[in-house]
């Protein structure tokens, strides 16, 4: 069984819906590929987004990290809402999604 983002890389079938389009990744900062790549630059390497993005992100996960007292690993909490079909973060819009009809 391979994780999603190991599929996404291996099959350039499933990253090709993704080109030219804006993307967004829900997933815990230190994401990993099975070979221990960190997804942000596994999808750069790939050309599933540019590089300057995969850095652009990865300091914005920086600077939303926040260390526990206890000395754990760094977590991010980023409160999300979907509201009038906008997925936004905190007050800050990310995306529109298609309106759905529920039966």
């Amino acid at each position: 069984m391979k994780f999603g983002i190991d599929r996404l890389i291996a099959e350039p079938a499933l990253r090709a819906p993704l080109m030219g389009k804006r993307v967004a990744l829900l997933a815990h900062p230190a994401s990993v590929t099975e070979n221990l790549t960190h997804t942000l630059d596994a999808l750069a390497a790939h050309s599933a987004i540019s590089r300057s993005a995969a850095t652009a992100a990865k300091a914005v996960l920086s600077l939303l990290a926040h260390s526990p007292d206890d000395g754990g690993p760094p977590d991010v909490e980023v409160p999300l809402t979907l509201q009038y079909r906008t997925l936004s973060m905190r007050q800050v819009p990310l995306v529109r999604l298609p309106e759905l009809d529920w039966p």
